[in-house]
């Protein structure tokens, strides 16, 4: 595989104490064939400013405004500029390792595999906490095992397949299956993009256990804190998770009853926190 174009697409809002962070991680990856496409979803902060100077500086960055919409709406602009032949996404609070695209492009060597999954690097701001996180290895496909068997039992067992933004996907699956983010959600539309991908691949999902992609938790521009505490949309996850697996398995109805279990503990440790 010839070096192949890399699409990062990061959506902007009212980020200006975070965002020169994540672009300076995004360009000085090692791997260097990149396109980084910064959607500013109507900032009103300074952070149009520093878009206009680092696209000054390097010429891969490639940006567009946007009236404010939400995250999803930004992503999906995103995803509807690339010309990657694989797609990643940044957060404009987080910041990936300088190995993030390198190692998890490394992984499609293989043709079999049509997503790539990294480990986290776990910050909480407010206790001024690092802790790798979705490291540890966890069992291969079985035999026979359905695609969403085996996805509802990684969303059971580990998070590492809850978000978008520790994995890299391929372009052109997204783009001919017209798959999009659910404008207008606010919790979980990420767990809801990987289902939807996941349900539309052939191969299979290859996983980098390190922690790779550097997620801030306590910033100002995290939603998660507000989502998080409803427990309805805790609910409504769950029951589009129920949904898309259809009619489950034995071994399918064990693990979304672990699942219920997991995310039932997430939801009161989020309203902890939430509370303190």
């Amino acid at each position: 595989m010839e070096n192949p174009l890399v699409s990062v697409v990061m959506p902007v809002y009212n980020s200006e104490k975070f965002l020169e962070r994540a672009l300076d991680s995004a360009l000085n990856q090692s791997y260097k064939d990149l396109e980084i496409i910064v959607v500013d979803d109507g900032s009103t902060d300074g952070s149009g400013k520093i878009i206009a100077k680092y696209q000054k500086k390097d010429s891969r960055i490639v940006s567009i405004r946007q009236k404010n919409s939400g995250q999803a709406a930004a992503r999906n602009a995103g995803i509807r500029l690339a010309r990657g032949e694989f797609l990643v996404f940044l957060d404009a609070d987080d910041e990936y390792d300088k190995d993030f695209v390198l190692k998890l492009l490394n992984g499609f060597d293989d043709d079999d595999i049509d997503i790539t999954v990294s480990g986290m690097l776990y910050c909480r701001v407010k206790e001024k906490t690092r802790k790798p996180v979705y490291v540890k290895n966890l069992r291969a496909r079985l035999p026979g095992e359905s695609i969403k068997t085996y996805l509802v039992y990684l969303l059971s067992v580990d998070g590492a397949m809850y978000a978008v933004i520790n994995k890299m996907f391929r372009t052109e699956l997204i783009k001919k299956s017209k798959l999009q983010f659910s404008e207008g959600l606010y919790f979980g539309e990420d767990t809801r993009f990987v289902m939807d991908y996941v349900e539309i691949m052939q191969g299979q999902i290859h996983f980098v256990r390190e922690p790779l992609y550097i997620y801030y938790s306590g910033n100002t521009t995290s939603t998660i804190k507000k989502t998080g505490v409803d427990k309805k949309n805790w609910n409504d996850l769950y029951h589009d998770v129920k949904v898309w697996v259809g009619r489950p398995s034995i071994r399918g109805r064990f693990w979304l009853k672990m699942l219920a279990l997991r995310w039932k503990i997430s939801y009161h440790r989020t309203k902890k926190r939430a509370n303190s």
